[in-house]
This record gives C-alpha cells, sequence and structure tokens, in this order.
C-alpha cells in the first residue's frame, strides 16, 4: 500500500537525518568549548560563551514559533537548519582566526539559535507525520540509535584530537560537523515533501485508530492534565540539578584527575544508558503513565550528584552514569508525551515555551552553582544541595500529582512501570526493529 511505503520512507529518512545531526554534535558542539578553553581565552569569556548563546537560543526557541504557522512548521524548520550552519562555518573560521573570540561567540550563537529554535518546529512536524498510537515506539527506538551514534562519533572525536599536533584538528573536526548538517538539511528536506507524507490519508487514520496498544491519548480529557505542574516542576528540577551539572567536567579533571581515556570513557557512557533502556521507556508511557516515569526518573536523579562525590570510585561510577544516562532519556520522554497528551498536534508553541523555559532554568541553575563554588564551599556541598533540591522538588512533585485523581497511581503501577523499563533483552532485541511498520496486503487506495 502506497501510504504505508510513504510512511516507511519518512521513517528511515528520519533515521538518517538524526544519524547526521548525532555526527554533527559528536564532533563539533561537543568539543566548541574545549576548543575555546584551547584557544586561550579568559575565564570570563569562557563563562560568557558557555552561558549567553544558550540563553539567546532558548530565547528566539519561544519567540520564533509564535510567529509560524503550524503549516509552515516545515519550511522554518529548514532555515533553522541553515541558521544552524552558519553558525558552524563562524567555529570552523575561528579556528584559523588569530583572534578566535571573534568568532566563537557569534558562532555558538547562531548554532544554539538555529539548533534550539529547530527543535519545538521538528516536532511539530514528526507529530502530525506519526500516529499517536506508535509515536512514542517510534520516538524512544529512534533516540536510542542516534545516541549510540553520537557517542561512536564523540568517541572517535576525541581521539582524533588527542592525537597531538596543533589546533587545526579543530578545523577537521568542526568541518565534519559542517559537512553533517548540510546532509542532515538536505535528508529532511526531502522527506518533508508532500509526496513522501501521507499521515492524513482517511484509510492510514481508519488503521492506527483502533486497538489495545493505542496510546490512551484519545481517551483522557485534554483539560484535566495538570500541564501547570508539570511545567513548574521540570523547570525548578532544572534548576536544582544545574547546581552540579554543568561541574562534573571540572570535578573530573581537577579534583579525580582523570586522564584522557577515562574522562572520555565516563562522559560517553550515558548515551549506553539511553541506548540501552530508552525503547522501554517508550514501550512504558501509555495513558498517564507519564507521570510515573517523570517521578521515578526524578528520585533516581536526585541521588546522581551525592554519589559522585560520596563514592569516587572509577568503576562505580561508569555504572552510576549508564544509570543516569537511562534516566535522564526516560525523563525527557515523559515530558514530551505529557506535552502532547494536552495539545495534541498543536503542541509547537507549547513545546517551545517549555524548552525555553528550561534552558533559562538550566541556565540559571550553572550561575547559581558557579557563584556556590566560587565562593569556596567546594565540590562536595555544592553537589549534595544538587541532590538535595532534586530530591525535594521531585517529593514537592509527587505529593501534587497525587492529589489529583487524574493522575494518581497506585504503588503497583509504580512497580510495574520500573519492572518494564528495567528489561534489558527486550530492549535490545527492539532496537533493531527500525522499519516498525509491516507490509500489508491491502487493497489498493
Amino acid at each position: 500500500m502506497k501510504v504505508f511505503h510513504n510512511l516507511r520512507k519518512l521513517v528511515r529518512g528520519s533515521y538518517w537525518e538524526g544519524a547526521f545531526c548525532s555526527l554533527m554534535v559528536g564532533s563539533t558542539e561537543s568539543f566548541a568549548l574545549y576548543f575555546a578553553l584551547k584557544s586561550g581565552i579568559s575565564y570570563s569569556e569562557l563563562g560568557l560563551l558557555s552561558t549567553m548563546p544558550i540563553v539567546l537560543g532558548s530565547f528566539c526557541q519561544w519567540l520564533i514559533p509564535q510567529f509560524i504557522r503550524d503549516q509552515d512548521a516545515r519550511r522554518w524548520k529548514l532555515i533553522c537548519y541553515g541558521i544552524q550552519i552558519l553558525g558552524i562555518i563562524a567555529l570552523i573560521q575561528a579556528t584559523q582566526s588569530n583572534n578566535p573570540s571573534f568568532w566563537l561567540f557569534p558562532g555558538l550563537s547562531l548554532y544554539w539559535i538555529g539548533g534550539m529554535s529547530s527543535g519545538p518546529l521538528w516536532l511539530q512536524w514528526i507529530s502530525n507525520e506519526v500516529p499517536s498510537k506508535i509515536f512514542s515506539n517510534f520516538f524512544s527506538k529512534r533516540n536510542a540509535v542516534l545516541s549510540m551514534i553520537t557517542v561512536l562519533a564523540y568517541l572517535a572525536t576525541s581521539f582524533f584530537l588527542s592525537g597531538g599536533g596543533d589546533l587545526h584538528r579543530f578545523f577537521i573536526a568542526f568541518i565534519i560537523g559542517g559537512v553533517a548538517r548540510i546532509l542532515g538539511l538536505v535528508t529532511q528536506a526531502w522527506i518533508s515533501r508532500p509526496s513522501v507524507s501521507a499521515t492524513q490519508h482517511p484509510h492510514f487514520q481508519a488503521q492506527f485508530s483502533a486497538g489495545k496498544r493505542d496510546s490512551g491519548i484519545r481517551h483522557i480529557n485534554p483539560d484535566k492534565i495538570p500541564i501547570v505542574e508539570i511545567f513548574l516542576f521540570t523547570i525548578f528540577f532544572k534548576i536544582a540539578s544545574n547546581i552540579s551539572s554543568p561541574f562534573f567536567m571540572p570535578l573530573m579533571v581537577r579534583e579525580l584527575h582523570y586522564s584522557l581515556l577515562e574522562f572520555t570513557l565516563i562522559t560517553s557512557i550515558p548515551f549506553v544508558g539511553r541506548f540501552m533502556f530508552l525503547s522501554n521507556w517508550g514501550r512504558s508511557v501509555d495513558g498517564m503513565k507519564p507521570f510515573i516515569g517523570l517521578t521515578i526518573a526524578g528520585f533516581g536523579i536526585s541521588v546522581i550528584p551525592a554519589l559522585w562525590v560520596t563514592f569516587p570510585i572509577y568503576g562505580f561510577l561508569l555504572s552510576l552514569e549508564t544509570i543516569s544516562g537511562m534516566l535522564w532519556g526516560g525523563f525527557e520522554l515523559c515530558c514530551l508525551m505529557v506535552v502532547r497528551m494536552k495539545y495534541g498536534s498543536k503542541s509547537m508553541r507549547p513545546i517551545a515555551l517549555h524548552m525555553a523555559l528550561m534552558n533559562l532554568g538550566a541556565t540559571l541553575g550553572a550561575r547559581l552553582g558557579g557563584h556556590l563554588l566560587e565562593s569556596g564551599w567546594g565540590f562536595s556541598k555544592t553537589f549534595y544541595l544538587s541532590s538535595f533540591m532534586r530530591f525535594l522538588v521531585t517529593s514537592l512533585f509527587l505529593l501534587r500529582i497525587s492529589s489529583i485523581p487524574l493522575t494518581f497511581q497506585s504503588v503497583k503501577s509504580y512497580r510495574e512501570f520500573l519492572s518494564t523499563v528495567l528489561t534489558i533483552r527486550p530492549s535490545m532485541l527492539n532496537l533493531g526493529r527500525i522499519n516498525w511498520l509491516r507490509r500489508r496486503r491491502s487493497r489498493k487506495i
């Protein structure tokens, strides 16, 4: 059937587009600030580079979708990709300049403005193309595969940059990222063509409108979903998390004195956790279960900073970071699914606002954590505070949703949810099934 053939083509294309994006992240985004530090910029300039471009990106992430009609999301998504490419070109120029800081700030600003603004536009487009019944399954499997591609690109670039020589190795790495982004733009333009899009066909909608595996979205009154509580929880959780999150790198380098190999391995291992378990999160978030997922992930993430400074044993921390990747992947997926449950196909602007507020919260938390460290608190006190604040915010969220009949869940529901997420074997088997639409012997339409 042509309808299902077109959707299969769209899904395959989305994997290729995501793979190119992952290659860009692993070769360019992950090393831009590292290049800035190696090029000799001051700590004040480094602080500006690590915060202000993300603030600008967060603002544009909220602003741009306010002026875009839903049907124009496809075109503007490609424009945002182009803006991000301009940012990478500026980063490439920085590697050849005698004054890298002149190019780094506009480069990172354009990179984050284009990248962050394209996020809600891409989600709006893919939400209209993939039926709600299989969206969480598709989205989680895609992200799991892309996480593994990101870590492979990150590891390859790390070993390449550690091979000695001058800063011109960054030039090659950033060139690879720019080419990958261009290929991603071309792929996205191809799969966004009307001839590929087929999910609005009435026969296609009928095929996915019934069945036991429905996501449950149609059976829930969107007006009763406590979206304000979700927004407040995730924003304050980001603030609490980023009191410590940006400072794991200096902890590893300055306090624990990790070698380059140890540092590279432990910073890449969270992507393995996402890869192994994210498809299970997708199978677990039907109906109101994203609220269960947010609570479990919130409590799990809360203990991570405290465990880092309490048990700084390398083997233990490797296992802990694998769990961290699993929990953060589930947290992000559950946030997205709740917003989709509330707003359906009209979720572009709410998602943009939610992402922008979370990024601003992350910036605020990072500033607070930096101030505490500069005031002499040290890593231990700062990390313990971050854990306590994460736990407090999650506890308040659990108390709130437990008082709402729609989102109340029994202890058994939490236990069953966690059991599904932690089932490793189905995760590994399901990851290979990228083309989850079977060929159907149906009459032509």
